[in-house]
């Protein structure tokens, strides 16, 4: 005969409830500084904002950030102030070139990343090549991720993915995840170059061999020298020394649960694709914060509901967590924001209302987070 006890029962509620909420990240707001409306051009048009070199130093009293207009191919130069934000046209800029592919190290001056050649050159806004690096044709390398300048001498990191190594099936990925190495470092010297592939990938991808549909790693430059590491469908991070592991740390959303693997079947039906990435989550990029000492994750949650071809009635979330990948809290944002523009300066975080084709009206937005007592 079993025995019915109600305190047990109690007790066995209130432990799990006690640890949900210690693995809860704890909830950050915001509050806007100051805001910017910017007018559109005539044409359909969408701001990619252009990375950044990360200076080992905090240099002066505002900070300049860069977007490309990917329909008409003009650039927006954005500085920060304390107290306001003011925008200035970029013209002659090299068309041919796409924002992905640059990694700004000044207001005249990026880095380009040529897929076709594997060429990594150094050159001015309007064209000029001014040094040019030739990588070896092995790497099939994908973005410039970041890149971080100390002492003059730079480095940049970027996915790496393989040529030779197919990537189609779950036994080609088994394979591929034992044998590529996900992410390839460069360092820029006097005299030439030098490049290592690196890092690791999720043991979930390792033990299955499953697919999330994006493959490639985020990573971003921190404090001395450090390098930190994300993946779509994993809720860890990697903290790397360098091209060495230091530790990973659990950095799970409050807004994800689980993954779900995109069958092997369903790689050529573009209607599933659609509502897969509507439904399935994911973690999106991974800024550091210079000032703040600060890791950013951006989170994507699973769409609501479209309600026209381009705005979706969704949320997405950032991860704050700081530089020895303690989560300090969680941020969620309506979509009102763009989750692709979330920019670290000395005054807050620039964030950016109404970047669609059809927007009448982008806001540059300024804001200051805060954590709950």
């Amino acid at each position: 005969m079993k025995c019915f006890n109600p305190l047990l029962n109690i007790l066995v509620v209130f432990m799990i409830l006690s640890c949900n909420r210690s693995s809860y990240n704890a909830e950050i707001t915001y509050r806007v500084i100051s805001e910017q409306s910017i007018a559109n051009f005539d044409s359909p048009n969408y701001l990619i904002p252009i990375n950044n070199f990360i200076s080992g130093k905090n240099e002066g009293s505002k900070n300049s950030f860069f977007f490309e207009n990917i329909m008409s191919r003009q650039m927006l130069k954005c500085n920060i102030f304390e107290d306001s934000i003011h925008l200035t046209n970029i013209s002659n800029i090299d068309s041919t070139i796409w924002p992905v592919n640059k990694l700004h190290k000044s207001t005249d001056l990026f880095y380009y990343f040529n897929h076709n050649t594997n060429r990594l050159s150094y050159q001015m806004t309007q064209g000029t090549v001014l040094q040019a690096y030739q990588l070896d044709q092995k790497y099939g390398l994908v973005n410039l991720l970041s890149g971080y300048e100390k002492h003059g001498s730079s480095s940049i990191l970027l996915d790496n993915a393989s040529k030779t190594i197919g990537f189609g099936t779950t036994k080609e990925r088994l394979y591929y995840y034992q044998k590529v190495k996900p992410l390839l470092m460069i360092d820029i010297l006097p005299k030439g170059i030098e490049h290592k592939a690196f890092g690791i990938w999720p043991k979930e991808y390792v033990k299955t061999g499953n697919n999330y549909d994006d493959p490639y790693a985020k990573a971003c430059f921190g404090n001395n020298n450090h390098v930190c590491v994300s993946f779509g469908a994993d809720h860890n991070l990697y903290l790397y020394n360098d091209t060495t592991l230091i530790y990973s740390k659990q950095n799970k959303s409050n807004y994800i649960n689980n993954f779900k693997a995109y069958p092997d079947e369903k790689q050529f039906d573009m209607l599933y694709l659609r509502e897969y990435k509507q439904s399935e989550p994911k973690y999106m990029n991974l800024i550091f914060d210079p000032w703040e000492k600060m890791y950013y994750r951006t989170v994507r949650h699973s769409f609501l509901n479209a309600t026209t071809e381009y705005e979706v009635k969704s949320f997405w979330s950032v991860i704050v967590t700081d530089d020895e990948l303690n989560i300090v809290g969680e941020c969620k944002f309506s979509s009102q924001y763009d989750p692709n523009v979330f920019i670290p300066t000395p005054f807050g975080i620039l964030l950016m209302k109404g970047n669609h084709p059809d927007s009448k009206e982008r806001i540059f937005t300024l804001i200051k987070l805060f954590a709950h007592e």
